[in-house]
Parts: C-alpha cells; structure tokens; sequence
C-alpha cells in the first residue's frame, strides 16, 4: 500500500535509480528495501512513461520469477500485502495502473504513455496508450528517433 501519494492505493515496489545503477540494479534494491526480498531472477516486461504538467516519470517495469529470503511487513512508504496473482486487487489500484499492471502477465512486453495528472488521491488521464512488442529488444529498436513528449 503507497503512503504518502496515493494514500490507500496498492501499487508495486518502486522507485529512482541511485547514480550509476543499471535498471536491474536499481529494481533488486528496491525490492530489497521494501519488501526484504533479495530477487535472483528477473525479467523486463514493459516501459511507463507518466507525461503529468508538473514532471515526466518513465520507468522499466520487471517481472520477478525467483528471489531469496523471507518477505517483511512493509516500511514507512508501505505495508507489504502478498497475495496470488488471481487475488490482486486492481480495484484498489490507481485507475491507470489497472491498465498496464496485467499486461506483465500477459504480454511479452508493452510500451503505456499515460498523458494525465494527479487528481485527488487518483490519476486523471487523458490519453492512455499501449503498445505491445516480442521482447525488449524489439522495444528498444523502436526508440530510435523516438521522443517522449507531453501531448498538449
């Protein structure tokens, strides 16, 4: 559950790359941090880019198959809830993070734009677009020349 932004939401582990970190790098600590998981295996699944007036947020979203050790109850940011996969509460979720969070699942991996704001304790979108890939590498092949731009 996020504490401060989203107060009540369920979300992910997540957060900034510290100076130097690789993306995978930067995942396994979060998760460490806030979960008490040390992840062994893991895979990119998609590419978020948040395009809000006040700031554009772009992340790697990973799917972890294999970690080590015993999950904690959560930190200050969240308390930790570990439910099975037909259990996820997408109902409790930011509204934009129902659209993309399943396509972890079920896609090999996805670009979303959500052009949008924060509006109350939600995410008011106006666009939101997916795109679905073979793999990342087919992904990355597609950003040559591209930009990420707000839409207004």
């Amino acid at each position: 559950q996020v504490g401060k932004v989203g107060k009540d939401k369920f979300n992910c582990t997540g957060g900034k790359l510290e100076a130097g970190e690789t993306f995978e790098q930067g995942v396994a600590r979060e998760t460490m941090e806030e979960t008490g998981l040390k992840i062994v295996q893991t895979m990119p699944k998609g590419f978020l880019n948040f395009a809000w007036p006040q700031i554009n947020i772009q992340n790697m979203v990973f799917l972890t198959t294999e970690w080590e050790g015993e999950p904690i109850e959560g930190t200050e940011e969240a308390k930790v809830l570990w439910v099975p996969r037909s259990k996820i509460p997408f109902d409790k979720m930011f509204n934009t993070d129902r659209v993309w969070m399943p396509q972890v699942f079920e896609q090999p991996f996805f670009y979303h734009h959500i052009d949008g704001q924060m509006k109350g304790n939600d995410i008011e979108n106006t666009i939101d677009l997916s795109l679905k890939y073979k793999d990342v590498n087919e992904f990355k092949k597609s950003l040559v020349g591209r930009q990420f731009f707000r839409t207004k």
